[in-house]
């Protein structure tokens, strides 16, 4: 399972590394346009970042059972420790999607994701990019697990 995150993370990480500004995009989004990357693997990648719970990225620097929510248009994001109050610690708080984490994942994790993973989530954030990038690599093993098992009910 490592193995393959890390296989899949080889795919992301060259993507993110050139996200700093939207026009470094265009290489990749051309690349997609131009079939250079297979469709196989972008579907794959959509589907398990589409079941990527983010639930170890807000439970940082010790946190635990913090529970996140997402409104229903996905952009607004809360997250509740388990004393039943709004989390504002600067790393673990919810934040803004600019696109929707089920419904346009890829985008999603380029434009809200990347971000958070190269600069953490506020100016208090004493996170590394290193525990970032762990704690995201626990919500992508969830998130291709939950793609296994569609997988597997899928092709019943």
């Amino acid at each position: 399972m490592k193995k393959f995150i890390l296989i899949i993370f080889g795919i992301i990480i060259p993507i993110m590394a050139s996200a700093q500004l939207p026009s470094q995009l265009d290489p990749y989004i051309k690349r997609i346009q131009d079939r250079d990357i297979p469709s196989s693997q972008i579907f794959i990648l959509y589907a398990i970042l589409r079941n990527t719970h983010e639930v170890c990225i807000h439970q940082q620097n010790g946190a635990k059972d913090n529970n996140v929510y997402v409104s229903k248009d996905g952009h607004k994001e809360a997250v509740y420790g388990n004393d039943g109050k709004l989390v504002q610690d600067g790393v673990n708080d919810g934040s803004y999607n600019y696109f929707h984490p089920s419904y346009q994942p890829l985008r999603h994790f380029t434009a809200d994701n990347s971000p958070w993973i190269m600069w953490g989530q506020s100016r208090t954030d004493n996170t590394t990019v290193n525990s970032r990038i762990y704690a995201y690599m626990g919500d992508l093993e969830g998130g291709i697990r939950r793609t296994l098992v569609q997988k597997k009910r899928f092709l019943k």
